[in-house]
């Protein structure tokens, strides 16, 4: 089981005479995937927003300073965060500073994108 992010930005308005309706077209512009083993280790980091269905149609500025923030106080205090790795080794420090990292890139990148989440 994962946690799946996508970040997608609109191409064109819907050009459907008939059905006048507010649809838009989009583009996925990020996909990033983690296991859901890593959720205790967010929520210590303040970031467990990430798992929470209110960042579903959210623009992806809003994970910034929150990203930001996070990825700050792990650096500083790496030995606290890896008491958190998962047992079986599927969800650790090591690879969740660097994906967040890669999230916080796309985020920056893309501000605008609307966020979608599978988990």
């Amino acid at each position: 089981m994962s946690l799946d992010i996508y970040g997608s930005i609109p191409l064109a308005e819907c050009e459907c005479p008939k059905c006048n309706h507010e649809f838009t077209k989009t583009q996925e512009v990020f996909s990033l995937n983690i296991t859901h083993n890593l959720k205790e280790m967010a929520k210590k980091a303040h970031i467990a927003i990430l798992w929470d269905w209110d960042i579903l149609n959210k623009q992806a500025w809003v994970l910034i300073n929150p990203l930001k923030k996070a990825i700050l106080d792990m650096e500083a205090h790496p030995s606290y965060y890896k008491e958190f790795n998962a047992n079986n080794g599927w969800g650790t420090y090591k690879d969740f500073l660097p994906w967040l990292k890669k999230l916080l890139e796309a985020c920056e990148k893309y501000p605008h994108a609307i966020l979608r989440i599978s988990k």
